[in-house]
């Protein structure tokens, strides 16, 4: 199971609400340059980079993802913040471009998984921006992250 972007996000809260199901069995998930704690964006991180999305470029990306109600309950909620039940994710494959805005989350949920015990994989991709999947024409390193999860999944 996989997903970019909000697909990312999508995918960890749809893969911690399924392991208890005894009829679904997730072997690894694809996390692409998602969004894993809510409740934590815009606040200062070690692995924060410089990037070229703005504050409002960000909250535009949350109130579109979220809606304009945004509470603490809304933020923390696990279908929002997987990162609050990694505890109960497969293996992970988390990818993100080093220019996206995004990486400090993926780089804190690898973080938490790792201390958990949770297998995971981690790639960064220099000098790339967020979607940069999506730019085969432009990027070379687009088709090698392609080729990389090919060969994972």
């Amino acid at each position: 199971m996989g997903g970019d972007s909000a697909g990312g996000n999508l995918t960890a809260a749809c893969a911690a609400s399924l392991v208890d199901d005894s009829e679904v069995d997730i072997k690894k998930i694809l996390l692409i340059y998602g969004v894993f704690d809510f409740s934590s964006m815009g606040q200062a991180s070690d692995n924060i980079v410089d990037t070229q999305a703005s504050d409002l470029m960000m909250e535009m990306m949350v109130g579109s993802y979220l809606g304009p109600e945004r509470d603490e309950a809304v933020l923390s909620d696990p279908r929002v913040s997987p990162i609050h039940v990694s505890d109960k994710l497969p293996p992970a494959h988390i990818l993100c471009g080093t220019l996206d805005g995004l990486m400090a989350g993926s780089k804190l949920l690898a973080k938490k998984l790792n201390s958990q015990g949770i297998k995971n994989e981690e790639f960064y991709y220099e000098n790339m921006p967020h979607g940069f999947l999506h730019f085969e024409d432009f990027f070379p390193e687009s088709r090698q992250a392609i080729d990389r999860m090919v060969k994972i999944f």
